[in-house]
């Protein structure tokens, strides 16, 4: 019984109203901010802001230095890489 009552504490502090539902709820956000990987991945579509943040979270670089690297070298994904040196 002591137990049970430690992890319904657990959860509390949690914030989760059920086990496991923050957990949930925060994948899914991180999900949708990262985004998972763009259907062509040896493609960057600089006009698609889910791509943009993908590709910078991915290759580490601010957007404006994506932009610039795509305007240089063009939207291949490889090319991109070896501009930036990534």
């Amino acid at each position: 019984m002591e137990r049970r009552n430690q992890d319904q504490e657990r959860r509390k502090g949690m914030g989760a109203s059920q086990p496991g539902e923050r957990r949930t709820k925060s994948r899914r956000r991180a999900r949708k901010l990262v985004g998972s990987p763009p259907p062509e991945r040896n493609r960057i579509e600089i006009e698609q802001e889910r791509e943009v943040h993908y590709w910078t979270k991915t290759l580490g670089v601010s957007a404006d230095e994506l932009r610039a690297a795509v305007q240089k070298v063009g939207p291949n994904a490889a090319a991109v890489r070896e501009h930036l040196g990534k």
